[in-house]
């Protein structure tokens, strides 16, 4: 396969390319090491690509640190993968944080993590994340919002 020739430190974005193909035909164990040259290396993304190989092999803490480091270089979706495992262990102050800035870089399921941060944290701030959610063509989330927004009114 050509990107595999392609592949490097000085292509990233090839890299990132090869593993995401790779993770998507099931061979995640051959996904891992393009994964981890195209995050380090500047192809943020691709750092919850890391995170999901690691997910795949039960290993939560190595998931969660390749999540972060896509996120705090500007990856939605690794901000986005790291909220939802903080939600998923019920660490919603944790998961806010880091989905509030998935949010604003565009990533749905980062906007879904807020909201659902909002509600079990009581902030009050649901509505907004579940409408930017749904503008970003979440179903589930205009579905819920809608919801949200019933209940308000009955109060």
């Amino acid at each position: 396969m050509l990107l595999y020739k392609r592949c490097s430190d000085k292509n990233p974005l090839n890299c990132a390319i090869l593993a995401d193909c790779l993770f998507e035909l099931d061979r995640v164990e051959e996904s891992l090491s393009p994964a981890k040259i195209a995050c380090e290396n500047g192809a943020s993304d691709s750092c919850s690509t890391v995170s999901a190989y690691y997910l795949t092999k039960n290993k939560k803490g190595e998931a969660i640190i390749w999540a972060k480091k896509g996120c705090e270089n500007g990856s939605g979706m690794s901000c986005g993968a790291v909220s939802a495992l903080y939600v998923s262990d019920g660490e919603f102050k944790e998961a806010f944080d880091f989905a509030k800035k998935g949010c604003d870089l565009k990533d749905r399921n980062a906007c879904k993590a807020a909201a659902v941060s909002c509600e079990r944290l009581q902030f009050g701030c649901e509505k907004e994340y579940y409408e930017k959610c749904c503008q970003l063509k979440d179903k589930e989330c205009c579905t819920l919002k809608s919801k949200s927004e019933k209940i308000k009114l009955k109060k």
